[in-house]
């Protein structure tokens, strides 16, 4: 026997499916309702939103860091499960990371969805978060299709109320989530250039 899980009530089948596919991924064991392919790099505290045989299940939580709410188009058969790799989450590192002026999580988390579940909250306690480093007081979710966030990320700003930060996101099957902490940059894409005074117009790249 590995692990017994005791609960104050009893579990819906929906319920029921998210544990499974949880103590699943954490053992590398098979089961039958098996909705998350990520167990062999993002086995780590795995979660999710789920909707099985006329019960739902809609709170999802991969530890005290983040959690998955508030489907906005979950049917029957449907599901979005995410787990992370176990990297730290106690530090803040500017390693791959898509611009200056960018420190993140080496934590990350990778999404598994059946259907379409629709835009679902995800929330980040901020009392879950190393303090921020000086200088950096934004946080940020990165979103990217191939786990390399160095580039091709999507950067989304969370709100903050009530010591939470929350974002509505649409989270597609195979993404991963990384959190960062950041500070607004501009940076010139040409590091010099020359013309004549005469020119009235002058083009100016940057980057933010």
């Amino acid at each position: 026997m590995t692990e017994i899980a005791v609960f104050s009530g009893q579990l819906n089948d929906a319920e029921r499916v998210v544990l499974q596919n949880n103590l699943g991924a954490k053992y590398l064991i098979t089961i039958a309702d098996d909705h998350y392919e990520w167990e062999a790099t993002h086995s780590h505290d795995v979660s999710g939103i789920a909707a099985y045989n006329g019960t739902t299940f809609t709170n999802a939580w991969s530890t005290s860091m983040l959690s998955v709410t508030s489907p906005a188009g979950l049917s029957e058969g449907e599901y979005l499960f995410f787990g992370h790799n176990k990297a730290g989450a106690k530090t803040w590192s500017d390693a791959e990371v898509p611009a200056s002026g960018t420190y993140r999580l080496a934590r990350e988390w990778r999404f598994d969805e059946t259907s379409d579940v629709g835009t679902v909250t995800v929330s980040i306690p901020s009392g879950s978060l190393p303090a921020l480093p000086s200088g950096y007081p934004f946080v940020g979710i990165l979103v990217d299709d191939d786990g390399d966030f160095s580039s091709g990320s999507t950067m989304h700003r969370p709100t903050l109320s009530g010591g939470v930060y929350s974002v509505t996101l649409n989270i597609t099957d195979g993404q991963y989530m990384t959190i960062i902490a950041f500070r607004p940059e501009v940076n010139y894409t040409v590091a010099s250039g020359s013309g004549q005074e005469s020119v009235t117009s002058v083009q100016v790249q940057v980057s933010l």
